[in-house]
């Protein structure tokens, strides 16, 4: 394939990486809610519509095609992916909200051409360096909001609450971000800054780590510090306990994995980890986990008793993609709160699309992580020190897949399809490898 034609779609790739979290963060299934913009000023600082995401995929999947040519495919890595579109697709043929089901099908489209472009475009460092840029460039304009929400957008919605209050009575949520001042930016909620911002973090660490010559690695690492520190600030002001116990904790393990650490040396990051998760409980005046149970934990136990039913009941084809709703109100209790979705990726795919789609998308994302991770194990630490802040980002989606519903908004889940695709083809160059290292 030409080298210049593939650039190209590279920078589309990263360009689409930089608008998912600043225009697409609505979930899949609440994509109607989003009008189109009017006038220039809506379009800058409106999010947009979900079909303009659909158009702008399918766009570069055809460039990518044309460049790739008799490229395009490989059964090595490519079954994963369409093993889970053939399980959604079935399961929307038997879905009770086929509207819905049509929308979220939609969505797990653009994640496998995602994956698809990711593993067949990315190449090198050259396009690693796009993708990080456009990540990073999104997490200025994110904490560029998350700053002004702070300062005196909470006022806004405060003068809103007071003067329509029968409008937001039952929007217990807002009500809830208003009282914690839980800063959200260009997302729709604060969960989702939180993951999102902290894979950035890992995003940013690669973007530090390689640079070439003195004077460039001096200035990454400036910028790096800068902006990890502004991601920081989002990810803590999200007040996301799940998003910070996770990045906490991956960075600790990767930095053992990485040096070769004894298992001892695991006793000073988790003292670190107990000692920040404790301090940021404490800070917000909610720390008590008794609290936190009888509110947002119960609620969660709920949807996951009901979505482990759900799927028992209809455990070959689910009840079709993104229609946990639906099905919600014949197993909760009277007194437990409204939901769209699972707030568990897994267990909303055992719920809406049975066995075969949980499996298939197991095998798809967590597989395709401990894929790599048993790739690599044996690769030289300091060679694998770069992928691995890559599978890092990567895990921490996995990781928050349990406790958030991070897949059902663009904006979170198509720019790590890419990453994962690319990890899904990174080989390291140890002895006795034939096949050629994607960051040399």
């Amino acid at each position: 394939m030409s080298k210049s034609h593939r650039n190209k779609v590279v920078i589309g790739i990263a360009a689409l990486s930089f608008l998912a979290p600043l225009k697409f963060t609505e979930a899949a299934v609440l994509h109607h809610l989003t009008p189109w913009p009017s006038g220039l000023a809506n379009w800058i600082f409106q999010p947009w519509p979900i079909v303009v995401f659909h158009v702008l995929w399918v766009m570069l999947l055809a460039a990518a095609v044309m460049v790739a040519g008799k490229e395009s495919w490989s059964i090595r890595w490519g079954w994963m992916p369409l093993g889970f579109l053939v399980a959604q697709c079935f399961s929307t043929g038997a879905s009770v909200d086929a509207t819905t089901s049509g929308s979220v099908l939609g969505l797990f489209f653009s994640l496998a051409a995602a994956f698809w472009l990711g593993a067949r475009m990315i190449r090198d460092r050259n396009d690693l360096d796009w993708l990080a840029f456009g990540w990073l460039a999104a997490g200025v304009l994110v904490t560029a909001s998350g700053l002004i929400q702070l300062s005196v957008g909470f006022e806004a919605m405060e003068r809103m609450v007071r003067e329509h209050p029968s409008t937001t009575a039952q929007q217990t949520d807002l009500l809830h971000r208003l009282e914690m001042k839980r800063i959200f930016a260009t997302f729709t909620s604060p969960n989702a800054l939180g993951a999102w911002a902290a894979a950035a973090l890992f995003i940013g660490g690669w973007w530090c780590w390689n640079a070439e010559g003195a004077s460039e690695r001096r200035g990454r690492r400036i910028v790096g510090a800068a902006m990890s520190a502004a991601l920081f600030f989002c990810l803590w002001k999200s007040q996301s306990r799940a998003s910070l116990a996770v990045f906490v904790i991956l960075a600790s393990a990767a930095f053992i994995w990485s040096t070769r650490r004894s298992l001892l040396t695991l006793l000073v990051p988790s003292v670190i980890c107990f000692g920040l998760l404790t301090i940021f409980y404490l800070w917000h005046g909610h720390g008590s986990v008794v609290e936190w149970f009888e509110t947002s934990g119960s609620s969660r136990l709920a949807y996951y008793k009901a979505a482990a039913h759900i799927g028992c009941e209809h455990p070959l084809l689910g009840t079709g993609p993104g229609t946990f709703q639906a099905m919600y109100p014949r197993y909760k209790s009277p007194e437990a709160e409204e939901t769209r979705l699972v707030h568990n990726n897994y267990l909303q795919m055992w719920s809406d699309s049975g066995l075969p789609g949980f499996v298939t998308f197991a095998l798809w994302l967590p597989g395709t992580l401990l894929l790599w991770l048993r790739r690599w194990r044996l690769a030289p630490s300091r060679e694998r020190i770069s992928p691995l802040l890559i599978w890092c980002a990567c895990a921490v989606f996995a990781l928050h897949s349990l406790v958030d519903y991070d897949l059902y908004m663009a904006g979170n889940s198509w720019p790590i399809f890419v990453l994962l695709g690319y990890l899904s083809q990174s080989e390291p160059t140890a002895a006795g490898n034939t096949r050629p290292n994607k960051i040399p």
